[in-house]
């Protein structure tokens, strides 16, 4: 009995949708190059794939952002072309 009075409880807490827009192809390139380069900036040699990556994320921030992690976590040069 006491667990479903908590439960709702948070049921009756109310808060406006957040509106999320889609991200230009620049914008997901500055998301992607953030997320997984960090401080540094993509290497030269990259940068038009990385580029075409950001492109194909097709705006949406989970994506880019998703993606980046993934390449964050690889051996940046040798995976992200291969």
């Amino acid at each position: 009995m006491i667990r479903e009075k908590k439960v709702s409880l948070h049921g009756k807490f109310h808060t406006d949708p957040l509106d999320l827009r889609f991200l230009s192809p620049e914008e997901s390139w500055e998301l992607l190059e953030k997320r997984a380069f960090g401080k540094e900036s993509c290497p030269n040699e990259l940068l038009d794939v990385g580029k075409e990556i950001a492109r194909k994320c097709k705006g949406f921030p989970l994506v880019a952002d998703l993606i980046a992690g993934v390449i964050a976590g690889l051996e940046k040069k040798k995976t992200f072309v291969a």
